[in-house]
């Protein structure tokens, strides 16, 4: 049994059991366009985001003012936007990558100078790489719009990408799950449990680079056994808006994907905290960790990834789990834009 004694984030008679359902609807809570009165309502309360063309974020309409605001100028004119109020649209000027992302990173750094977003202060200094929609064609190279400091992308409603990895064994028959806890010093959900591994994936690297990197740092799983043992599942696609859950700004919106891989250990490894990301490893059983998540103990995007795990491993089925099909569908999201 995995040591569970610090895992309750809320006292046990505030702690709502929630369904698979529940869980999915907390992360992939951006409205489908069949609701098409929550949908509209997106529509009021945000713009589009366009570049070179193509429709690819959504931006809440006070962080447009905020945008505006930071050129020193008219909203009809400013150096490296283009606002049109009819449209709805926002675009981002610039016929290469190189002036696109000077002209983000001139906004956002004035928007730092602001102190508007909670979600600014954790500033990474790493560069999330945004890409034109591939539409019908899967031919060739996606084309790079532009780059953009990582914490600044939810900011812009851009479609990005992580790596997340559940590591597991099994022990006298019985699958278990190696669960981090993440840091209380982390900027979004500290101290809250996670997928074995995890990170989001920045520009020029690719999403196995990304694991194996994040193996090594915050388990400390060693690229040989990485490149043995490890195995690509897939991805789990959903469109998240934030509601300061983790302390973060509300009304953020966040169109994610995550490349999943999983990794069977030998029963003698045990993962060890190589950096100041993750605060312990525990070896959870599976009904432990249906226990922790029902109660809201894991971040929304790991839960969907833990969900898909179960869906995987025949844990979650048809027959004990009445929103199976929706949730099997809801786990992999066809955005409206980008991806």
């Amino acid at each position: 049994m995995g040591d569970l004694s610090q895992t309750s984030l809320e006292s046990p008679s505030k702690i709502p059991i929630k369904s698979y359902l529940d869980l999915v609807n907390d992360c992939d809570n951006f409205p489908y366009i069949t609701d098409v009165e929550k949908y509209g309502n997106v529509q009021t309360e945000a713009i589009w985001l366009r570049c070179s063309g193509h429709i690819i974020g959504i931006i809440h309409k006070p962080i447009l003012q905020e945008i505006l605001l930071s050129q020193g100028q008219s909203p009809d004119c400013q150096p490296g936007w283009n606002f049109d109020s009819e449209a709805g649209e926002l675009s981002l000027l610039g016929s290469t990558v190189e002036e696109r992302s000077e002209i983000l990173a001139r906004t956002i750094n004035r928007c730092c100078e602001l102190k508007q977003y909670k979600v600014l202060d954790g500033w990474r200094d790493e560069l999330y790489a945004i890409y034109a929609p591939r539409g019908n064609s899967n031919e060739g190279q996606r084309e790079l719009l532009f780059n953009v400091e990582r914490s600044a992308a939810s900011l812009l409603g851009v479609v990005t990408y992580g790596a997340h990895m559940n590591a597991y064994v099994w022990d006298a028959g019985r699958m278990k799950i190696w669960v981090p806890r993440r840091a209380t010093s982390k900027q979004t959900y500290g101290g809250y449990l996670d997928n074995s591994v995890a990170g989001g994936i920045t520009s020029d690297d690719g999403a196995w680079e990304t694991i194996i990197r994040e193996a090594a740092e915050e388990a400390s799983i060693p690229r040989q056994m990485m490149t043995q043992s490890a195995r690509p599942c897939g991805a789990v696609t959903y469109f998240h808006i934030t509601n300061g859950r983790s302390g973060e700004d509300i009304g953020l919106y966040q169109p994610e994907c995550q490349y999943v891989y999983d990794i069977e250990l030998p029963l003698d490894f045990k993962p060890r905290p190589g950096d100041n990301e993750v605060e312990s490893f525990t070896l959870m059983t599976v009904e432990e960790v249906q226990d922790q998540l029902r109660k809201g103990n894991f971040g929304p995007s790991c839960t969907l990834v833990m969900l898909d795990f179960f869906i995987r491993k025949g844990i979650m089925t048809a027959e004990n789990e009445p929103s199976y099909v929706t949730i099997c569908s809801r786990l992999h999201r066809k955005f409206e834009y980008g991806a």
